[in-house]
């Protein structure tokens, strides 16, 4: 079951902060003092979604985080756990040109990631993509299982392209398809 970051209105413009526990990661708006959006890591394995999101051109960054919830809805019903992507979620709700901004959405993006159990991502994006490529390395250092595949849109299908488990990255290059 993909699980969704809870957003509750639009706080672009605002000054924003993370406040986190075990399980709960909340983005709390500093200028009308509410939670802009929250997170919450339930018991099961959990998968965090790496792909791309900003781009220069608004209408792309719509259709990467479009794309992104439907990387995590195929990834939790072919591997029966829990996925999250976070930006997939969150589209629209802030601005990630606000430099401010941005910088709180990466830290609550980092604190949900550090509670995750293993990391999917999008091959494509490795390189491309400065905030997929370094939320792999984050995930690396701690020593989380990662896993990178690929999208063939015209067949509707994910492949596995690689697995690593933390101090290697995304290194193999066995392939097989997920489903």
């Amino acid at each position: 079951m993909k699980l969704s970051v809870q957003t509750y209105g639009t706080h672009i413009g605002h000054k924003l902060h993370v406040e986190e526990n075990v399980n709960l990661v909340q983005l709390i708006c500093d200028t009308c003092g509410c939670v802009a959006a929250s997170w919450e890591r339930p018991v099961e394995e959990v998968i965090y979604v790496a792909s791309r999101c900003t781009d220069p051109v608004s209408s792309k960054m719509k259709e990467n985080t479009e794309l992104a919830a439907v990387f995590a809805d195929k990834i939790a019903k072919a591997t029966y756990t829990h996925t999250v992507a976070p930006h997939a979620d969150m589209f629209g709700v802030l601005d990630d040109r606000d430099k401010d901004q941005r910088d709180a959405i990466i830290e609550f993006d980092n604190a949900i990631l550090d509670r995750c159990d293993r990391v999917f991502v999008n091959r494509e994006d490795i390189g491309v993509s400065f905030g997929a490529t370094e939320e792999c390395i984050r995930a690396s250092k701690s020593g989380k299982k990662i896993t990178g595949f690929t999208y063939n849109s015209l067949e509707d299908t994910i492949t596995v392209t690689s697995v690593t488990t933390g101090g290697g990255f995304l290194c193999t290059e066995h392939s097989f398809l997920l489903w």
